[in-house]
């Protein structure tokens, strides 16, 4: 299953042929190599090189973040460490794998690599305020999302744009410092399912709310 299947991305990215192909994830996907192809070949492999030891570096770090939170949930295999400080000794590996390509890149590389972190990170804040804001469909993601498990500057970021999109839209055509923040604490409120008669509704939830 794709992205869009999944709910991560707008289902319009889930177009098939008739024979099942994806097409639109196909046509997006070939403009992206297509676009990469633009670049010196060494600058491409620099790139993929750096976000690839930086996901990396991102998922140890997950997992000493999930250790430590849920010590005793169910998982299909168990690691051999038992402190938190054990744990932290996964990070010097792809740490120095990290540091060397950096230091080792040609500026475009290293330049190609931030800058797609940076627009990937905000295609998922414009995908997660999209789904607030109910400006896309989106399939229902799995039971149990909810926007909670976003991180704090996503769920801060995505409250602070609607609360902007929410003093837009105002019949008084301006907005001060305070109604942002009024859209901000209203957008958590309906986030947590706090407010009256919103019990279980979650905007953030690729459900039919969204």
């Amino acid at each position: 299953m794709g992205l869009a299947d999944q709910g991560q991305l707008p289902t319009a990215l889930a177009g098939r042929s008739k024979h099942g192909t994806p097409t639109v994830a196909i046509i997006a996907s070939f403009a992206g190599v297509l676009a990469a192809a633009q670049l010196d070949f060494t600058a491409i492999i620099e790139m993929e090189n750096i976000i690839y030891v930086f996901a990396e570096v991102l998922e140890i770090f997950s997992l000493i973040k999930l250790r430590r939170d849920n010590p005793n949930a169910a998982r299909a295999w168990q690691i051999p460490v038992e402190s938190q400080c054990g744990l932290l000794l996964f990070f010097a590996p792809a740490l120095v794998c990290l540091s060397l390509i950096v230091v080792l890149s040609s500026p475009l590389g290293l330049a190609t690599a931030i800058a797609t972190v940076l627009l990937t990170s905000a295609a998922y804040v414009g995908t997660t305020l999209a789904r607030a804001q109910g400006w896309c469909r989106f399939n229902e993601i799995e039971a149990g999302w909810g926007a909670d498990r976003d991180p704090a500057w996503v769920q801060s970021v995505v409250a602070f744009a609607a609360g902007l999109c929410a003093c837009r839209g105002s019949s008084g055509g301006g907005c001060s410092t305070d109604g942002v923040a009024g859209g901000k604490a209203k957008h958590v409120r309906v986030q947590s399912g706090d407010d009256e008669g919103g019990a279980g509704e979650n905007p953030m939830h690729g459900g039919g709310s969204g």
